[in-house]
């Protein structure tokens, strides 16, 4: 399985090297599903770039999840069939992203 290709549902960190935010986005995009990502960083304004510019549906900032209960469940791309869970669930027609963002420190 490549983990950078495929979904793998398992705890699994891919760590790389960049020289600007273009290139992991870019990198990050490059590939058919999108289920979640996450993006650590001490830049706020980073943060919400990275995030929006992300092909996924969900997106953990400085967090260890993804998801609230309250939140939209779901991917784009070859993740998913659309939301389930929260209001979003009856938007189909909708590509939406939620993020969670630690904001404490």
């Amino acid at each position: 399985m490549l983990t950078t290709r495929e979904e793998t549902f398992a705890p699994l960190v891919g760590l790389y090297k960049f020289e600007t935010e273009e290139e992991v986005i870019e990198l990050a995009n490059d590939c058919d599903v999108g289920l979640g990502s996450f993006v650590i960083t001490e830049n706020t304004a980073r943060s919400w770039r990275v995030a929006e510019a992300l092909e996924v549906g969900m997106v953990g900032v400085n967090l260890g999840m993804l998801s609230a209960c309250e939140s939209p469940f779901g991917g784009v791309k070859g993740s998913g069939f659309g939301r389930e869970g929260g209001t979003q669930g009856i938007d189909e027609y909708l590509i939406t992203k939620s993020m969670l963002i630690n904001v404490a420190n």
